[in-house]
């Protein structure tokens, strides 16, 4: 909901523009609003002229799209989709594609030069740095490529500057790789999140509904409000990280 998560999405696009560091790491528990933080700040970055938006990449298990949870689609999707935002990419993708057999099919330690790291360093160089998201590393299928994934991501150097912000719950085969390295990685746990602000968005959220939904309804007060935030609060409190 806008007006919410405001200074999260403010402290990512700060990141992208100016921080050296090329991992953001979100990490959180089920139903802490991963996703909706991703998805907002995929439209935010698009829209930012100090950054180059590369694409995003959502992974998810309930959608039913197998596409969706398996490793091996992520870096052929971001590089169509990049291709999508930069013709000077597209035709060096092209040129890569040309040399490459059955890519998408590949492991994803023989994916990543031809189908990023290749046209990215073709690109002209440039200060403005180029953003990726993928969202929901912890339902993809294969555990064993994924940690492959992330020690290339952690590894990547072109003469672009390239950014991935990555999020996930704190599933131990995700931590036990390189991603929760704050030396070389930047790391946000959602349930240090001061309290007061989560409140705010929670109280925002049920305002904003409740007026959408109840116009002019008189049977609910700023007392009911106060009690619902009270709760939602509480619950939001039970997250803990592992």
């Amino acid at each position: 909901m806008t007006g919410t998560r405001a200074r999260i999405l403010t402290k990512f696009v700060e990141w992208a523009i100016s921080n050296p560091k090329g991992i953001y790491w979100l990490s959180g528990m089920a139903g802490t609003g991963k996703t909706s933080i991703a998805l907002t700040l995929c439209r935010m970055l698009r829209n930012e002229p100090a950054v180059f938006f590369g694409g995003g990449f959502f992974c998810s298990r309930s959608s039913g799209v197998i596409a969706q949870t398996d490793v091996r689609r992520i870096l052929p999707t971001l590089a169509r989709l990049m291709a999508g935002n930069s013709p000077e990419f597209a035709e060096a993708l092209a040129v890569e594609l040309d040399k490459a057999d059955r890519i998408a099919s590949k492991s994803v330690r023989e994916q990543i030069g031809p189908l990023l790291r290749q046209p990215l360093s073709a690109l002209s160089v440039s200060s403005c740095p180029i953003v990726f998201v993928i969202d929901a590393l912890d339902e993809l299928r294969n555990e064993g490529e994924l940690a492959q994934l992330l020690e290339l991501i952690m590894g990547f150097k072109c003469a672009t500057p390239v950014k991935f912000i990555l999020t996930s719950r704190p599933e131990m085969h995700i931590r036990r790789t390189p991603i929760t390295n704050l030396e070389h990685n930047s790391i946000l746990k959602l349930h240090t999140i001061d309290p007061v602000e989560v409140q705010y968005d929670i109280r925002r959220y049920i305002s904003v509904t409740l007026a959408e939904v109840a116009k002019e309804a008189t049977w609910y007060s700023s007392t009911d409000i106060d009690a619902l935030v009270a709760v939602s609060n509480s619950l939001s409190s039970l997250q803990q990280q592992p």
